[in-house]
């Protein structure tokens, strides 16, 4: 389990450090999925086979830092006000962890929220998120196969059969000044602060050979050394990923070649 640290910046001649209570709430593990037996998680199937393969073996000794975590915290407090929202509607199950053993090997999930309807069953996943995700679209096939993923696993587990796939977006950088602003000249700027999407649904043979491939892929990359898995394609410009957004690239040779670290 990676050490999550409580740090500092110097900025113009003066001392930043995060709130100690800010830091602690961080610290609380919100994700639901810790410490449960598996060998991945949807989200994890999503990660490049590099990060995947290096998290796998060097865990314990990742260390992060708590200031980089903030918007993950912010994602969990709104999980968490969602969850107690729905808890009045009888026909809505809310933060639920699922499992399936594919050829021994266990995938697990957990979906946001299942809605029982009348004319649909519906599965919906929360995305706190920037308004770069909704103009530029990077992000859409990822929470296509994510949320299929749930779907396979809910119906493998004697869910009735789901009829939609629903991302509901929390846009934490969307501004109603800035949306006037931009009216007549952008059109991809959210509408709103908040509204939710369907995803395409693909059928169940579809996700499930897509999950089989993944773990192949994932089997491969485990049983080779930490140097000889490929470097990850995506990423980003000029490496931003790679150097920024990577918690495992200490282990990583293609970032220690190019950036001397």
């Amino acid at each position: 389990m990676a050490q999550i640290i409580r740090d500092s910046i110097v900025y113009k001649g003066k001392k930043y450090r995060i709130n100690k209570q800010t830091y602690e709430a961080i610290c609380s593990r919100w994700y639901a999925g810790e410490g449960e037996e598996k060998f991945a998680s949807v989200t994890q199937l999503q990660q490049p086979l590099k990060v995947f393969a290096l998290w796998k073996r060097h865990d314990k000794d990742v260390i992060l830092k708590a200031s980089d975590l903030i918007f993950i915290l912010f994602g969990s407090a709104m999980h968490e006000v969602l969850r107690k929202g729905a808890e009045n509607l009888d026909n809505i199950l809310s933060e639920k962890r699922l499992a399936w053993d594919f050829e021994g090997y266990r995938i697990t999930g957990g979906y946001d929220a299942f809605e029982i309807g009348l004319e649909d069953n519906i599965l919906t996943d929360h995305k706190t998120t920037t308004i770069s995700t909704w103009i530029y679209g990077d992000r859409i096939k990822d929470f296509q196969y994510q949320l299929n993923c749930y779907k396979l696993l809910a119906e493998l587990n004697g869910y009735p059969p789901i009829t939609k796939l629903m991302v509901d977006y929390f846009f934490r950088d969307w501004s109603k000044m800035e949306k006037l602003r931009r009216d007549e000249r952008d059109k991809k700027y959210p509408p709103l602060g908040s509204f939710e999407e369907e995803l395409k649904m693909m059928t169940n043979s579809e996700i499930n050979q897509y999950i089989r491939d993944r773990i192949q892929e994932m089997i491969g990359g485990l049983s080779m050394e930490d140097d000889e898995i490929p470097p990850c394609e995506e990423r980003w410009k000029n490496d931003i990923r790679c150097k920024h957004y990577c918690e495992v690239n200490k282990w990583c040779n293609y970032y220690k070649e190019n950036y001397g670290k």
